[in-house]
């Protein structure tokens, strides 16, 4: 857990960052200071649910820009799938045609002896 932070996606270069600091790290989020905290409950229907929304800049600016980034960055990621995984197609097509070659002088080499 990350100083309480246990559903958090972190990238990699943080996460070295993170874990070559030195010094103290303390937990500032807890489930028992939560329940303690005296935060009124409200409820909520769908209608009021999404004029709340709507009206906070977070929960319509920020989670749009995020949504359209992480689509990007799907974007790149088949694209350098799909360029690892033809590169790869290709070393084993180029390995399959040395071994054929191989294989076609062993049998020309013994067509004489």
């Amino acid at each position: 857990m990350l100083a309480g932070c246990d559903l958090l996606t972190i990238s990699p270069d943080l996460l070295e960052e993170l874990s070559a600091a030195q010094g103290e790290l303390p937990r500032r989020l807890s489930v028992e200071q939560a329940k303690a905290t005296n935060v009124e409950r409200i409820s909520l229907d769908e209608k009021t649910f999404r004029w709340l929304h709507n009206e906070d800049p977070m929960g319509t600016d920020k989670l749009s820009e995020g949504i359209r980034a992480f689509n990007v960055d799907g974007r790149k990621l088949e694209a350098y799938a799909q360029k690892e995984l033809a590169k790869a197609t290709q070393r084993k097509s180029r390995q399959r045609e040395r071994a054929g070659s191989r294989v076609q002088n062993v049998l020309a080499a013994t067509k004489y002896v």
